[in-house]
């Protein structure tokens, strides 16, 4: 796992890669979370995002997870590569599945938030186990998602 990078509560990372250019994405934990992943939702250039708000949207067997942003600012860039094939977010969450860029005009904020490391394990055993619930509850399990599929193809 990079150790140059600062790792959100919310399951994003940040980068700097300049004075205020922060480049963001998703950790392994919510790549290797999410499974197969049917789409992802990215803002446009442009857009203002908040720190703790959604920077995008997972979109999986139907259900639809926001992921937070770890910086404010606005969206200079999105990774376009992702939004074709989203796999690639979960594939290489550290390198070419990045997910947008933004231009922080205080990416101090940022830095206190946000940790600069994880545990080999992604540092989610050190969470209370109420907050890994609580994520792990946002998708369905694969039989919940069976069994909603099989609801839908009866009525």
């Amino acid at each position: 796992m990079p150790e140059n990078l600062r790792y959100h509560p919310g399951h994003t990372w940040a980068l700097s890669e300049s004075t205020n250019l922060v480049r963001v994405g998703m950790d392994d934990f919510a790549s290797k979370l999410t499974g197969t992943v049917e789409r992802i939702t990215l803002p446009q250039r442009g857009q203002w995002i908040r720190q703790g708000q959604k920077v995008c949207t997972i979109h999986r067997d139907g259900v639809a997870v926001d992921m937070v942003s770890p910086v404010e600012g606005t969206v200079s860039d999105i990774n376009q590569a992702v939004e074709k094939d989203p796999k690639l977010a979960l594939r290489d969450p550290f390198g070419e599945g990045w997910l947008v860029t933004v231009n922080a005009p205080d990416p101090r904020p940022a830095s206190r938030t946000c940790s600069a490391a994880r545990s080999p394990a992604g540092g989610w055993k050190s969470r209370p186990a109420a907050c890994n619930a609580a994520y792990r509850c946002r998708w369905p399990s694969p039989e919940r998602s069976r069994k909603t599929a099989e609801k839908r193809s009866t009525t």
